[in-house]
């Protein structure tokens, strides 16, 4: 121990550069073997494998999953999201099925099973009109099932759209005699994602380079044919602009009374859903009324 010590006391600059090299040495193995690799293609060192799956693995422990197609800081439904805006390059084989061709792993798939749609008032807009599904995976892994609704007399396919309400009478709760109802999109959500993409796999009314078509009136209609009516269904930017327009429209229910002549029954059934249509197209237009104004 003493002759160790002696050594160390003699050899000051030579002990001194050797715990620089071994610090170095510590330094290149923790980056070599544990450092998260943030390139966009793996890059498989000495010990480690990768899986058929895309996990890298060191020994038995997974400790990232990659794709050369995939931004490890986006959830695999968040990518789903975007990709639908990219909608000429979905491949379609035949109707029912398709994939991302810059990244295969994402499919698409319609559901064969259809059923009427009921209880709304477009339920039978110009025609028949049904409710079917289509599923979204992630390799073999389902990540989300969109509704859906085909309107057979225009021809075309949109999202199952969202629904607030709008009170009759703003002095009682809102219930469902006491309201109508608002069908509409939120340009931030999946439902937009999937409208956006099911008009622009036609590029005749709207073109991936441009989604602001769609927050024009009367978007939402047929794209093979000159259209008899279009949907009033709004797309709004996000649930400000929602919930600030259904104020608004509470503050105007009478205007629509007087100007449509309406006497609200205030029960449910076939002259409530003639009510609500005519409401519906009432507050579409007067949505776009106040966007020219502003």
């Amino acid at each position: 121990m003493d002759k160790i010590f002696f050594f160390i006391e003699g050899h000051p600059v030579l002990i001194s550069i050797g715990i620089v090299f071994l610090g170095g040495v510590g330094f290149l193995i923790k980056k070599w073997f544990f450092n998260e690799n943030t390139s966009a293609v793996p890059f498989i060192k000495a010990g480690v494998s990768i899986s058929a799956g895309g996990d890298i693995v060191v020994g038995n422990k997974v400790v990232q999953h990659v794709s050369s197609n995939t931004d490890t800081n986006v959830s695999a439904t968040d990518r789903l999201t975007n990709i639908l805006f990219d909608a000429h390059n979905w491949q379609y084989d035949g109707l029912s099925k398709a994939y991302y061709k810059s990244a295969p792993e994402f499919t698409l798939e319609y559901d064969s099973k259809e059923q009427a749609v009921e209880e709304r008032w477009w339920g039978n807009f110009l025609g028949k009109v049904t409710k079917f599904d289509i599923v979204f995976k992630y390799h073999a892994t389902a990540l989300k099932t969109a509704s859906c609704c085909r309107f057979e007399g225009e021809a075309f396919s949109i999202p199952y759209p969202d629904v607030d309400y709008v009170r009759i009478d703003v002095s009682r709760q809102k219930d469902a005699p006491n309201t109508y109802s608002l069908f509409y999109f939120l340009e931030d959500s999946f439902e937009f994602a999937l409208l956006f993409h099911l008009f622009g796999a036609n590029a005749s009314i709207v073109d991936k380079e441009n989604r602001e078509r769609l927050f024009k009136k009367d978007a939402i209609a047929s794209q093979v044919k000159p259209p008899i009516r279009s949907l009033p269904f709004i797309v709004f930017k996000n649930n400000e602009e929602k919930n600030a327009f259904i104020k608004k429209l509470e503050g105007h229910i009478g205007d629509f009374f007087r100007q449509k002549a309406i006497t609200p029954t205030m029960q449910l059934g076939a002259q409530k859903l003639q009510e609500e249509k005519a409401f519906a197209y009432w507050a579409y237009d007067l949505f776009f009324k106040l966007k020219d104004i502003e």
